[in-house]
């Protein structure tokens, strides 16, 4: 199964189907053809069998209905993307977390601070679905826990501080969720890094059953958290340049990254 957020032109997000490169309102697919479920991810998350209820559907249904409702279709190229989990409960990456404000939407601008030696990696966020604690790998699956996988460009940069991912429009998600179930088969990752045309190839491991453990015994893991794994390269980036992730076949996740200006708080105005 795969899902998307669209913004539509009132500003709103929509959770839709992605199927052959067209975006499907799951509300709208709701009303034509009597399958009702959350309008967003985060509520269909939370709301639990009604994520499994919506694969099943898709897995029996959705290849012979949703080409029945043009009206309800988007190609990609006239879409206005999202990130596939418009509000991620905790951000866990391998630095500790990130914040909301870190997050943009879909193909959005990387805005870099003005600080020296900031760094970028791609590579997936693990969608979490259902609450997990102490969770242990010997007798569970960690498949079962994770609602899918989506691609992700993250930057950290190399202060002292410990606010070197905090920033924000440091983390770019994809606008499409892959669940789990079409990994069934796989044990690996293949994801393209591209830093303005120079193109560099990772291979993630299938094999979080540890890192959900470790995780599990530190904190409670709710339907929405997502979890970080970006690939082993890191480069340095510049504004005027252009970050790709490429995941599977999904669409790229593309950032232009500029230079913030200078922030000015409204108090430092000259009100004279």
């Amino acid at each position: 199964m795969r899902l998307g957020t669209l913004i539509n032109e009132f500003g709103d997000e929509q959770l839709c189907y992605f199927h052959e490169n067209h975006f499907l309102s799951v509300e709208q697919i709701g009303a034509v053809f009597g399958t009702f479920f959350p309008g967003t991810l985060n509520e269909l998350l939370e709301s639990g069998e009604e994520f499994e209820e919506m694969q099943e559907w898709w897995d029996h249904e959705a290849d012979e209905r949703l080409p029945r409702a043009p009206e309800a279709s988007i190609h990609f190229e006239n879409a206005t993307l999202g990130s596939a989990i418009p509000r991620p409960g905790k951000i866990i990456d391998q630095d500790g977390s990130r914040p909301q404000s870190s997050v943009i939407s879909g193909n959005g601008e990387i805005r870099l601070p003005d600080v020296p030696n900031i760094m970028a990696s791609a590579g997936v966020g693990l969608v979490i679905r259902k609450s997990c604690r102490n969770f242990d790998p010997a007798e569970s699956n960690w498949r079962d826990f994770v609602a899918g996988f989506t691609q992700m460009t993250c930057l950290t940069t190399r202060e002292e501080s410990g606010f070197r991912a905090a920033y924000d429009s440091f983390l770019s998600l994809g606008p499409i969720l892959i669940s789990m179930d079409e990994f069934a088969d796989q044990e690996t990752l293949d994801v393209g890094f591209v830093v303005s045309d120079e193109v560099f190839e990772e291979m993630i491991a299938l094999d979080f059953g540890q890192r959900l453990a470790d995780l599990s015994q530190i904190m409670t893991l709710h339907p929405g958290d997502v979890i970080l794994v970006p690939g082993s390269t890191s480069m340095e980036v510049q504004g005027g340049e252009t970050l790709e992730c490429r995941f599977e076949d999904l669409l790229p996740l593309v950032n232009p990254v500029v230079a913030a200006e200078p922030l000015v708080s409204e108090t430092s105005l000259d009100t004279e």
